[in-house]
């Protein structure tokens, strides 16, 4: 199971990327294409659909919406290129409307009915802060981290996994390239 994918941005379409590693282009259908440039390196979370039919590779940013797009496919009648949809939305405004009992939004997006939207937001209303529990990272760790050569995906997941009781900018610096290093 691939879980997360590093290389070098060999070409962008509107819906996917091709990532090439180790000289193996691999196809990325990715929502955030604004937010990366051809040619950069890129790191990114993955979720491999296979299907009899299909190996498809689903392309994210940060791993909370890797999550959220995981709970999104767990619910009857939502595949992936749906879930991926309702994920392009943004979390925080998915959240809201949710949390509202707003399917509005939802609705909104091509191929999503009304029963379809109602019955996402249902199913996920109970347990929407689990799914979206954000731990607040230190944005001057992430900057050092990043400045020694770490992606800042590698940078963010590795403060989640600092001790919350470790705080400021140094000790936290100091725990996570610990934590690199290993």
């Amino acid at each position: 199971m691939i879980i997360s994918l590093c290389g070098k941005i060999t070409h962008k379409s509107n819906n996917f990327i091709i990532l090439e590693n180790a000289g193996i282009g691999y196809q990325i259908f990715f929502n955030d294409i604004d937010k990366v440039g051809l040619g950069e390196e890129l790191g990114v979370f993955v979720h491999e659909y296979v299907r009899e039919d299909k190996h498809d590779l689903y392309g994210f940013l940060n791993f909370e919406k890797l999550q959220f797009f995981l709970k999104l496919l767990s619910i009857s009648g939502v595949g992936p290129k749906m879930a991926q949809n309702i994920v392009g939305l943004g979390i925080d405004k998915i959240q809201k409307s949710i949390l509202e009992g707003d399917a509005s939004l939802i609705q909104g997006i091509p191929g999503v009915g009304k029963k379809t939207a109602q019955k996402i937001v249902l199913e996920l209303r109970g347990s929407i802060d689990k799914i979206l529990e954000k731990s607040q990272v230190n944005q001057e760790v992430v900057s050092a981290l990043t400045g020694l050569g770490y992606s800042r995906t590698e940078a963010e997941e590795v403060l989640r996994h600092v001790a919350g009781d470790i705080s400021g900018t140094e000790a936290q610096l100091k725990a996570a390239l610990k934590l690199l290093g290993r």
